[in-house]
């Protein structure tokens, strides 16, 4: 008899925002589409693998936990949001000077440290942040671009005479450079 593997998605976050939606959400559904069974809060079990979020603290609480569990850490690395169009509202302004100036020190650098060291597989969404932490930490470390798939609705095959394709990038040129 075959057994599924088992997981648990530790994290929280916002599923508008891509950097949680992509491996906590999309991910989540690929994994049980291929067999894969979801631990839940309700069940007692252990599952095989955790996936965290970095800087969230979670994968330091469960190695303490549990010295044997097979942790996947997602987004290792420390984001500063930068002002962007925010600079419009005085409130972020304020949140984000706060955070960045008096909360940075003890409470985010902290916990992504914890959480990378306590995980067995760091996950990075690009080339550069694998190659930093794969020298710092020495850890498995797998790049996996945050790039999901969405539904192509088109008639592309009604159309004889294509010379040329355009294609549409939905996000940061940034992103998209670094990238490839």
């Amino acid at each position: 008899m075959k057994t599924s593997i088992t997981f648990k998605i530790v994290a929280s976050g916002n599923e508008k925002i891509g950097s949680y939606r992509i491996p906590f959400i999309w991910f989540k559904g690929y994994f049980k589409k291929h067999g894969w069974k979801e631990i839940t809060n309700k069940d007692k079990l252990a599952p095989d693998i955790y996936f965290c979020k970095g800087g969230q603290g979670e994968a330091a609480t469960i190695r303490k936990k549990n010295s044997n569990a097979f942790i996947v850490l997602f987004k290792p690395h420390f984001e500063i949001p930068s002002f962007g169009f925010y600079l419009y509202n005085p409130k972020f302004i304020v949140k984000n000077f706060l955070d960045k100036i008096i909360f940075y020190k003890n409470s985010a650098k902290t916990y992504h440290h914890h959480d990378i060291m306590a995980a067995n597989v760091l996950i990075a969404d690009t080339r550069h942040i694998k190659t930093y932490l794969d020298q710092k930490y020495r850890k498995k470390t797998v790049y996996c671009r945050l790039v999901e798939p969405f539904p192509i609705k088109s008639n592309v095959n009604k159309v004889h005479n294509m010379k040329e394709i355009t294609v549409l990038f939905h996000g940061s040129i940034t992103h998209y450079n670094i990238n490839f």
